[in-house]
């Protein structure tokens, strides 16, 4: 049961996103950080909450809703060989190198004035902020950007900095690249 109110001077929207299908078909995902990004809005406006939520379409889901089962290999889980591929296709997709996820549900970044979610790879996705529709994937070299965090270790003055990294072409801990950037100046 929730008591109370809230004050009708609380004006504006709570964004957040998580987890939010864990199952296509008869398949479903190994652990809670694979779920398909669910992106939701807390809309606070005189006094009264609204709420709105909708799937990232990102190309993950778009995959797993095509064929109604897990296609694309996430944090913790790892997809099984098409059974429409032959004996030998099965066997060598074991050793493709797994190409990483554009499913954002781990963070929403305002940048430059527009909205996009991320998760631990380089692939980001913007979105609307007032319907949750999903807009465009970031292709390029957008760095993801983390958690802003002060380091006065850098130019040992104190400068709110964030932490991206970016994924080249292989999703493993060797392929990641570390920068550090003064936030003031993007």
């Amino acid at each position: 049961m929730i008591q109370g109110t809230i004050p009708h001077w609380i004006n504006g929207s709570l964004l957040r996103n998580g987890p939010g299908n864990f199952e296509f078909g008869d398949t479903r995902y190994n652990n809670w950080f694979d779920g398909m990004a669910l992106l939701h809005k807390f809309k606070m406006e005189n006094g009264r909450v609204t709420y709105t939520s909708r799937f990232l379409r990102s190309d993950a889901y778009k995959k797993n809703s095509e064929r109604d089962r897990i296609m694309a290999s996430e944090f913790g889980t790892v997809t099984m060989p098409d059974p429409c591929k032959n004996i030998f296709q099965r066997f060598f997709s074991r050793f493709e190198i797994t190409k990483p996820t554009d499913n954002g549900n781990v963070n929403f970044v305002k940048y430059k004035g527009d909205y996009y979610v991320s998760t631990e790879s380089n692939l980001m996705h913007k979105v609307n902020p007032k319907n949750l529709e999903t807009r465009e994937q970031d292709k390029g070299t957008f760095l993801l950007l983390l958690d802003a965090k002060t380091f006065e270790e850098l130019g040992k003055a104190s400068v709110p900095v964030n932490m991206p990294y970016g994924l080249h072409g292989v999703f493993n801990a060797a392929a990641c690249i570390y920068q550090f950037q003064n936030v003031s100046s993007l």
